[in-house]
């Protein structure tokens, strides 16, 4: 028989407020231990993303994200490349599709939107649940990723 200690209130210390805070990939997964493709529950295929946050004290938190190749999710994906400047490894196709190697995901940065999803029943035909987690709701891109305008030349300066 386990002892397994209720920590509860241990693990909700852990979790971040809703809001937007700071990340950094720290690690890209596209393939399970065995070496197969990761894959959503319906089969698409995925990409883990371990990301590590900060909160407003230095704090820092990890957690995982998954960017999912399917038309309901292109988004996710399009709002994580601008959202940590990524344009430059990844190429837009004749057919309007991103292509690019999740690896080279690895050390960005940018902003995300975080989310808290409350404990959720598991599906196995009893009352147990899912403890409450951190979520991604989006990505965000910064005003700094626009694209900057040229100075103005003031020539008017006195001699």
């Amino acid at each position: 028989m386990w002892s397994v200690p209720v920590r509860d209130q241990e693990h909700k210390k852990t979790l971040l407020p809703a809001g937007i805070y700071d990340f950094e990939v720290i690690s890209v997964y596209d393939k399970n231990p065995e070496g197969n493709p990761l894959r959503s529950q319906k089969g698409d295929p995925k990409v883990s993303l371990l990301l590590k946050l900060w909160d407003e004290t230095g704090r820092e938190v990890t957690m995982y994200d998954y960017l999912i190749n399917s038309d309901n999710m292109y988004w996710k994906s399009k709002h994580f490349i601008e959202a940590a400047k990524l344009e430059a490894v990844v190429t837009l196709s004749e057919d309007n599709c991103y292509h690019f190697d999740p690896m080279a995901f690895k050390g960005a940065c940018g902003k995300v939107e975080i989310g808290l999803q409350i404990a959720k029943p598991k599906n196995n035909s009893t009352s147990e649940k899912w403890a409450d987690r951190n979520i991604v709701i989006d990505y965000i891109k910064s005003e700094a990723n626009e694209e900057l305008k040229a100075p103005v030349m003031d020539d008017d300066i006195p001699f």
